[in-house]
């Protein structure tokens, strides 16, 4: 199985939030079972700038710098550019009101063949199923 995970299911992986132990139970699974992850380079970049964001607001502390932590995160998942045929697709891709970084990530995993996309979106998982593939938020 393939699996793309979006920013909001990455970021339950780097900080402790409601969601985080059944997103730790999905991956430990999905290894079990021999599936694989990836993510687009736009995942690094805004998990990057959320701990940045949640830091500098107090809420959290972080225990190392961001980029380390979503790093560390994202051992074992494949990193897909944002490249002009993400662009291409995701101009055109899901309802009009799916939001620009949503499409982006809509049109990486259908470009790698993703059989599941990970969200807590709920305008990606809709559009996700809209475009026949499964979407999920394991809870």
């Amino acid at each position: 199985m393939r699996v793309y995970l979006d920013t909001s299911s990455l970021l339950k992986t780097v900080r402790r939030e409601p969601g985080s132990a059944a997103m730790d139970r999905f991956m430990a699974a999905l290894t079990l079972a021999g599936g694989t992850a990836a993510t687009s380079s736009l995942t690094v970049i805004e998990a990057h700038r959320a701990l940045r964001a949640l830091a500098e607001r107090g809420d959290i502390t972080l225990a190392g710098q961001p980029g380390d932590l979503v790093e560390a995160a994202l051992a074992g998942i494949d990193e897909l550019p944002v490249n002009g045929q993400v662009v291409r697709l995701a101009r055109w891709i899901g309802p009009p009101l799916l939001r620009s970084l949503d499409a982006i990530h809509l049109a990486s995993a259908l470009l790698d063949g993703a059989d599941l996309v990970v969200t807590y979106a709920h305008r990606l998982a809709a559009a996700a199923a809209a475009a026949n593939i499964k979407a999920e938020s394991p809870a």
